[in-house]
């Protein structure tokens, strides 16, 4: 699995253990001339830093070597020398967690584990991957829309860009190019004679708008099958994210841009996609008391609290049952249920 520091393509200053160890590095050495050499010592090639205050040095050291991929060289070299509270602070910068590996860590939401889906989007996560196009298929009530707080997270972790569009916030194509384009800096390219001419220049345009940010974007399209024998959005927006996927065998286009598209529909993929995209097919009963018991042990950790393994799978236990035996006026689907409970149980921990 990435690790949410070495394998992102910029520093995660919204993290504290990122923002703990900048504020070592620039009390541990503060004098422009050492920064400077420190820096030069990790790696050849490397931009050359500006002279400027030891805190925004070391602001843009961070920055390039992260962009580099050279943290972990970083840490390193900064494990040869007598700072122990910046080696301390790089230290818990090597234990941290990829969302992967322990979903909901960066933030409040329950993510009881579907090991499937976690390593598919693995697949996608991996620095340099062929695989850049995730279809997420599965029955109405299977959690296949609860994969996009996952992605949120992991595209979090890696420093990249997550775009979200499904019924309700896009409802055109066109709709779902701004949506797209306003995220990417940019403005959509007129209609053209054709669709496919129109989003084969569309992709392009988007190329052109990541690189020239050197942003990494995740976009999760949703809805994109059908109710009742009707699309829940415009057929076009789904040849949109098709178009896009096949782009994705051009390695310009892939380096930016990765693609999850949920409730793709029961249909044949096309022809040409051949190497670069995986599938998840979560069900609804695929979440079973194991699961929910290595959720509950990794967030009451997290909360600081103890409670005996024998009490954590009684707990996920209880949840299961309520889960799978509820009243007859409850309408709310399984996994719902399960969200639900666990939420109404860890707040009494």
């Amino acid at each position: 699995m990435p690790h949410p520091f070495f394998d992102a393509s910029s520093y995660p200053w919204h993290r504290e253990d990122a923002r703990r160890l900048h504020r070592e590095l620039y009390v541990a050495i503060a004098n422009s001339n050492a920064i400077d050499g420190f820096y030069k010592s990790i790696g050849p090639g490397l931009a050359p830093l500006a002279v400027d205050a030891a805190d925004l040095m070391w602001k843009a050291a961070l920055e390039t070597c992260a962009a580099a991929q050279l943290l972990e060289v970083l840490g390193a070299r900064l494990g040869e020398t007598k700072f122990s509270k910046a080696v301390a602070a790089f230290e818990e910068i090597r234990k941290a967690i990829d969302p992967l590996v322990e979903p909901g860590a960066a933030s409040d939401m329950i993510f009881v584990d579907r090991e499937k889906g976690r390593n598919a989007l693995g697949k996608l996560a991996q620095n340099g991957a062929s695989i850049s196009v995730l279809l997420v298929r599965g029955g109405s009530s299977s959690g296949k829309s609860w994969t996009r707080h996952v992605v949120k997270e992991q595209a979090d972790a890696l420093g990249h860009e997550c775009i979200y569009l499904c019924e309700g916030i896009v409802a055109t194509v066109d709709d779902a190019l701004n949506t797209i384009f306003a995220a990417l800096g940019g403005n959509p390219p007129p209609r053209l004679t054709t669709e496919n001419a129109w989003f084969q220049k569309a992709c392009a345009d988007m190329q052109l708008l990541a690189s020239k940010m050197q942003k990494r974007f995740w976009i999760v399209a949703d809805d994109l099958g059908a109710k009742d024998g009707a699309p829940l959005l415009d057929d076009l927006i789904r040849q949109l994210f098709e178009k896009m996927a096949l782009n994705m065998m051009n390695p310009a286009f892939a380096q930016w841009f990765k693609l999850v598209l949920i409730d793709y529909p029961e249909i044949r993929v096309p022809t040409k996609w051949k190497g670069f995209w995986i599938e998840d097919r979560p069900t609804e009963v695929e979440v079973q008391a194991p699961a929910v018991a290595e959720f509950l042990r990794s967030r009451i950790k997290r909360k600081g609290k103890i409670l005996p393994d024998e009490e954590v799978l009684k707990l996920a236990n209880e949840v299961i049952t309520i889960a799978d035996t509820p009243a007859q006026d409850d309408v709310r689907p399984r996994l719902e249920r399960i969200h639900d409970e666990l939420s109404a149980r860890l707040a009494g921990i």
